[in-house]
């Protein structure tokens, strides 16, 4: 009887034992089913909302990545099948997400499978950024899923040295002309406020009326007192401040009267009083040197050789390294955006005599105005003979951009916030109208001499396809191999029990005592 009991209780912990595994297949069975039941719902979810075409490929070749240009070659390539019609080039943070308020660095139309993109200028590689990151679009705007991750590989930031001072350049406000000046320039005191509160002074290259007229001066310093906190407001000449409202026509007998009429208001409330329609302060570390026209010869501004003798002392005193920021209102003819022979606005009747004035001096910054072309438009960037950079302004008021020549107008409010270092001067373009940094006019320029190390290889356009990693690759035979693994456990209680079981039922009984 007794050996009967313990059979039975065999036979039961064998059924338990088989009810587990069962159990276990089962589990395991109905994971398989879920798992196939979603994928076939993310396939039907996908029917209906086509994702976009990611790149294949893709990698750009810097000019000179060791220091910290962001100039080069984009090369990518697209699958057989696409129905992505554009991309756009940002920069990504180390942890690969979108660099934070920057704008696209390039942007354009798919031209095919291997497509080739090359920037026109010299931008900086800017603070923060790790990577870039390339977006396609469909016709319907949809990014893709994933942006395909360029890395920065040899790239060491530009060492600045010690922090000088922060300034804020803008252009062409043009108050009077109506509500979307005055927007325009209260937003971009706004931003100054947000992001540069303690910068020694807002500079402003010329045009801040719209007419020489003393209820736009006025209407200026209202808009200017309204918002409190904000750094002081130095202004510049530019011809709007000699002509006369409503014809918008410069009379030379009136150009005394309009001229103390900006002198008036150019030193008070702003700044310092002056008496010229050039003059320099020391603001902070930086020498901030103001210059324009004497007169005007056919709309173009004509400097004085009293002006240009003054000009030459003054970048004279300064140090040789240490960085001198030059604002002037008309730019040089084929320089920056806006002064091609067609566009016009290359409006410097002597500029000949201005330039060799300025050429000794390899430590100028010189910023110009008057085109109110975009800061994205060609050729935001250009060099005068010396190599001084010069840098077109934008406009607060309007901007404008060019298409195979003709001007159009565009939407936004631009300028710079410019910080001084020990070493190197930073320019960053800023749209105060979307609080967005303009990736490709990120600027900096070293004011003291650098020993250029010799450029890497840049790297040859990959043409393989990402794959995915080894941590996280599956396959069949995976899954087969780890449903055995799971079954191990339960087999081996069971042939533990059934050999317990076997030697209390067979044993050879104890001889009774």
């Amino acid at each position: 009887m007794k050996k009967a009991l313990t059979l039975l209780l065999c036979i039961c912990l064998l059924l338990g034992t088989c009810s587990m595994m069962a159990g276990a297949a089962s589990e395991q069975t109905t994971a398989e089913q879920s798992s196939a039941q979603q994928s076939t719902q993310e396939t039907d979810t996908s029917a209906q909302a086509v994702p976009t075409t990611a790149p294949v490929s893709a990698s750009f070749q810097f000019i000179n990545i060791a220091m910290g240009y962001a100039s080069g070659t984009l090369f990518f390539e697209m699958p057989e099948q696409s129905n992505a019609s554009s991309y756009a080039l940002y920069w990504g943070d180390a942890s690969g997400a979108l660099l934070k308020d920057y704008t696209p660095l390039l942007q354009g139309s798919i031209t095919g499978k291997a497509n080739t993109v090359y920037t026109s200028e010299a931008p900086t590689i800017p603070g923060g950024a790790a990577c870039m990151l390339l977006y396609t679009y469909s016709e319907q705007g949809a990014a893709c899923t994933s942006p395909y991750k360029i890395p920065l590989e040899g790239y060491t930031p530009l060492k600045t040295g010690k922090l000088l001072g922060e300034y804020v350049v803008v252009a062409d406000l043009h108050i009077g002309s109506g509500k979307i000046a005055e927007k325009n320039f209260t937003a971009m005191l706004r931003d100054v406020k947000m992001n540069a509160a303690g910068a020694a002074g807002i500079i402003v290259v010329g045009d801040a009326v719209e007419a020489a007229e003393e209820e736009y001066y006025l209407a200026l310093k209202q808009l200017y007192e309204k918002e409190e906190g904000v750094p002081p407001l130095y202004l510049g000449a530019g011809d709007r401040c000699y002509l006369t409202k409503g014809t918008y026509t410069y009379d030379p007998a009136k150009h005394s009267d309009n001229l103390q009429l900006f002198l008036k208001y150019a030193g008070h409330p702003f700044g310092t009083k002056v008496d010229k329609p050039y003059y320099s302060y020391q603001l902070g570390d930086a020498l901030m040197v103001f210059i324009g026209a004497d007169s005007y010869e056919n709309g173009n501004a004509v400097y004085s050789a009293e002006q240009l003798t003054w000009l030459s002392g003054v970048l004279d005193s300064a140090d040789g390294f240490e960085p001198v920021l030059v604002f002037m209102h008309e730019p040089f003819p084929n320089t920056v955006s806006g002064t091609t022979s067609t566009q016009g606005y290359g409006n410097v009747h002597n500029h000949t005599e201005l330039k060799e004035t300025l050429k000794p001096y390899k430590n100028v910054v010189l910023f110009t105005a008057h085109t109110q072309y975009a800061l994205q438009a060609d050729r935001t960037l250009a060099y005068l003979s010396s190599g001084a950079p010069i840098l077109n302004t934008a406009g607060i008021a309007h901007l404008w951009n060019d298409e195979n020549g003709a001007g159009y107008e565009v939407a936004g409010s631009q300028g710079y916030y410019v910080t001084v270092y020990e070493d190197a001067v930073l320019i960053r373009g800023r749209d105060f109208t979307t609080g967005q940094w303009i990736s490709n006019a990120v600027y900096t320029f070293s004011t003291k001499p650098i020993v250029t190390p010799s450029a890497p290889q840049p790297p040859k356009p990959s043409t393989t396809t990402k794959k995915p990693s080894a941590e996280t690759e599956t396959t069949e035979e995976d899954e087969e191999e780890s449903g055995i693994r799971e079954l191990i456990p339960p087999l081996c209680i069971l042939a533990g029990m059934s050999a317990v079981v076997f030697i209390f039922i067979f044993r050879k009984p104890k001889e009774q005592e």
